[in-house]
């Protein structure tokens, strides 16, 4: 019976300090855990600093130092005023005289890429096809267009036209210009593009 008791004795202490053990464990984490809590927090006069209406003057003084910055105009931009592009003149329409090279256009075909005129030379008494940068007689060919070709002669421009006034100084072909022979006829030309126009002489 002594010994029952004894081991009940010892089983009471042993629960006894177990449960004190298990009480300071908890009481210093505890207090170990709420002194981190007061150290992280912010304290009266920090929660003041970060209250919005700082935060709003932070705001403002921020702006206030931009607008001294723009008055200030380090860069020197506010004078500037941009200068208006100059207007060019208009060209004035060069006139172009008719041509006295004895030459006569019967007419002209006119592409999308490539133009012919066709062209009755006073000399060799032939009519050939000619295309821009072509030359007849002393003469190159700078331009076809629908009723005149543009002739450079002499580094200046005349004028070869489809319908002459009357009274003109040209001076006319002379003479009937047969047909050039199939064998003399120049290089065949590629096929005219579908909307090119044809402009020729009435009755020719």
């Amino acid at each position: 019976m002594n010994i029952r008791h004894l081991r009940k004795s010892l089983l009471g202490v042993n629960a006894l300090l177990t449960g004190l053990i298990v009480w300071m464990a908890a009481t210093i984490f505890l207090g170990w855990n709420s002194e981190e809590h007061s150290a992280g927090s912010p304290g009266p006069e920090e929660s003041v600093k970060s209250s919005p209406a700082e935060r709003s003057a932070g705001k403002m003084m921020n702006i206030a130092a931009y607008q001294k910055i723009i008055q200030g105009d380090i860069f020197e931009t506010a004078g500037a005023v941009p200068k208006s592009l100059p207007v060019p003149a208009p060209k004035e329409k060069e006139e172009i005289i008719p041509t006295q090279l004895n030459l006569r256009l019967k007419g002209t075909m006119l592409g999308d890429e490539t133009s012919f005129a066709v062209i009755a030379d006073g000399r060799t008494n032939q009519e050939q096809i000619y295309a821009r940068n072509e030359n007849v007689q002393n003469a190159r060919i700078a331009d076809i267009l629908s009723d005149r070709v543009i002739l450079e002669v002499n580094n200046r421009k005349e004028a070869l036209i489809l319908f002459p006034e009357k009274g003109d100084k040209k001076e006319e072909v002379k003479g009937n210009i047969p047909p050039v022979p199939p064998s003399n006829r120049p290089v065949a030309r590629p096929p005219a593009a579908p909307n090119t126009r044809i402009n020729r002489l009435p009755g020719r």
